[in-house]
């Protein structure tokens, strides 16, 4: 009971305990030679690769909410040109800016 573990039994038991998301790393590094194999170079893969990972579904999340504001600015109807799809100040249609002080103007008397 008192016994240190042996390193190659420490490194086992951590692949074993990993949850699936790391299966591809892990197979990799069962084919590491027996030099390499060792519980200090394991966990900087570990690291490595779980970063990659985080990495990874940062980037998805960020795609799936740009998906979903594009889907409801689909929805959204410009008030320069009446189209769907676009804001005012995106519009194409002619200058925004100076429709918008034309409008303005109308409404403010003229100062002498």
């Amino acid at each position: 009971m008192g016994k240190p573990m042996e390193e190659t039994y420490q490194c086992y038991q951590l692949l074993k305990s990993l949850s699936s998301k790391f299966d591809s790393i892990v197979q990799n590094i069962l084919r590491w030679t027996d030099k390499t194999f060792k519980y200090k170079n394991i966990l900087l893969e570990l690291v490595a690769e779980e970063t990659r990972i985080d990495f990874r579904d940062d980037l998805s999340l960020q795609r799936s909410q740009h998906e979903m504001f594009s889907m409801q600015k689909s929805k959204i109807k410009c008030h320069h040109c009446g189209k769907f799809g676009h804001f005012r100040r995106e519009c194409r249609n002619g200058s925004t800016t100076a429709s918008s002080s034309a409008g303005v103007s109308k409404l403010r008397p003229a100062t002498a």
